[in-house]
């Protein structure tokens, strides 16, 4: 069914009637029946589906411009998400690009073909700051729709902070600090009495940064110190007592407060990781770096919005781990494959 079957590697171009999975496959034609050709060698084993389809703006390339342009847009979308679950991993993720035309109405249709059930997230992508002067109220965002194949497999990780800056350092390196304390107050000594017990900081003795030694056993000197009540209800901690001591004094120390002879015991946190944010409005994600970028390869404009590499690098970087299969099937400008071929 594939024909004209070239492949480009460091010794340049050649004829090939064979590939494998280890290859990476541009294929250009018909989205539908490429789908329905690729499902039997890649039914299960995709863990990322990308798309950007076609907006139904009326001046993008879905050209039904009639009256039943909604709904055959829709028809058209959905017998593509059809095939692509199929093709998706028990832990896989589709995310879908889409702006205010078709926004909502695809979020039913993507309920209906993946469960309510398997629905993540809605981003919020702020692509244009400066907003488009039209309509009312200037807009500025786009949407991304994140569904599971299974709302119990699925994985998206979390992402890497490379501009938050640590307050402190010891020689297991940056840290800073949060209360051990449970400030939620539903969790108490009623019905965790286990997270309730008492620690002991030494104020005579300082260890790095000015922090405090420690003890789970009383010792002279030493003041007792259990989780501050908050009103009136009795807290806990977050840790337990065996873990509290494996990082004693090490990820856990004691810090006074201002109020003379009162502490607090805190955990060192040396995590520069958080979950993904569901708005984006960074500068990373701004639709005009993928048009600068392409300009600067080619010397000219070639294609009409293309994503910033950026934001595709982020979607990978939270839904896969090296070696998985993506699939885009609306290519566009390459940004997908482009950043996936990157990222291994």
């Amino acid at each position: 069914i594939l024909v004209n079957a070239k492949k480009y590697d460091e010794n340049g171009e050649h004829e090939v009637d064979f590939f494998d999975e280890k290859d990476n496959l541009i294929i250009k034609g018909n989205n539908l029946l490429a789908l329905h050709t690729l499902k039997e060698k890649y039914a299960g084993k995709v863990k990322l589906i990308y798309i950007d389809p076609p907006y139904n703006t009326g001046n993008d390339s879905f050209k039904y411009n009639d009256k039943f342009n909604h709904s055959t847009w829709l028809t058209f979308i959905k017998n593509r998400l059809d095939i692509s679950k199929e093709l998706l991993t028990t832990d896989g993720v589709i995310f879908v690009h889409c702006d205010n035309n078709e926004q909502s109405y695809l979020k039913v249709l993507m309920d209906e073909i993946f469960g309510r059930d398997q629905f993540i997230e809605t981003i919020t992508v702020v692509n244009n700051p400066r907003g488009r002067d039209y309509g009312g109220i200037a807009n500025m965002h786009e949407f991304i729709h994140v569904y599971a194949k299974s709302s119990e497999d699925y994985k998206i990780y979390r992402i890497t902070n490379l501009e938050k800056k640590f307050p402190f350092e010891d020689k297991l390196g940056p840290f800073e600090t949060r209360e051990l304390r449970n400030r939620n107050t539903a969790f108490h000594v009623g019905n965790r009495p286990n997270l309730c017990y008492p620690f002991y900081v030494n104020p005579k003795k300082q260890l790095d940064n000015g922090f405090l030694e420690l003890s789970l056993e009383p010792k002279e000197g030493f003041v007792e110190v259990y989780p501050a009540k908050s009103m009136g209800i009795q807290t806990v901690w977050r840790w337990g007592k065996e873990r509290a001591q494996k990082n004693l004094n090490v990820n856990l120390v004691g810090k006074s407060m201002r109020e003379e002879g009162r502490f607090m015991i805190v955990e060192k946190y040396r995590d520069n990781s958080q979950m993904v944010r569901s708005v984006w409005a960074d500068k990373g994600v701004n639709s005009e770096r993928g048009t600068v970028h392409l300009r600067n390869l080619f010397g000219k404009k070639v294609f009409s919005f293309p994503k910033p590499e950026e934001l595709l690098h982020r979607i990978i970087s939270v839904s896969t781990k090296e070696g998985d299969l993506i699939l885009d099937f609306f290519l566009g400008s390459g940004t997908t494959s482009s950043v996936a071929h990157k990222m291994n």
